[in-house]
């Protein structure tokens, strides 16, 4: 989490971005990285009647000839994977019903883990709902960049 600017959505491209060059040791231990931002009209409308493997097929392959959901599914359920939510914050109009069976349906993605980017006001809320069934292990403030990092 972390305030708004302050390069949430940065750090994520930049992970999106070493994970596909393979730049970074981290990166050897997922097959796949899904990115969805929050700030996309068309993911809000979508999740609360899509499977994360709906998602994935509709949004991330746009709907491949040469692979159907099915081999989506299959992929993401023997495969490790990172899925990013980016802009957590930015769900208006989504409920936190729908949010919340979408984390959930993660968990039968044995290897995937779940990294979510948001401002505090809105993670705090998350991060409560969440705790009793489907645990973070591990919560960061973002605190910022230097010309360094």
């Amino acid at each position: 989490k972390g305030r708004a600017g302050v390069g949430k959505t940065t750090l994520v491209q930049k992970l999106c971005l070493d994970w596909a060059a393979g730049d970074a040791e981290w990166c050897k231990h997922y097959d796949g990285v899904i990115r969805l931002a929050f700030r996309e009209p068309y993911l809000r409308q979508l999740i609360p009647n899509a499977s994360l493997t709906d998602i994935v097929w509709d949004v991330c392959l746009g709907q491949p000839e040469s692979c159907s959901r099915e081999d989506v599914k299959q992929f993401l359920l023997h495969h490790s994977m990172l899925l990013i939510l980016d802009g957590y914050d930015e769900r208006f109009g989504l409920e936190q019903r729908a949010l919340d069976e979408l984390l959930r349906g993660t968990k039968a993605i044995l290897r995937c883990k779940v990294l979510v980017t948001s401002r505090p006001t809105a993670a705090n809320p998350l991060v409560k709902s969440l705790r009793s069934g489907n645990p973070f292990d591990l919560e960061l403030q973002i605190m910022g960049f230097t010309d360094e990092s």
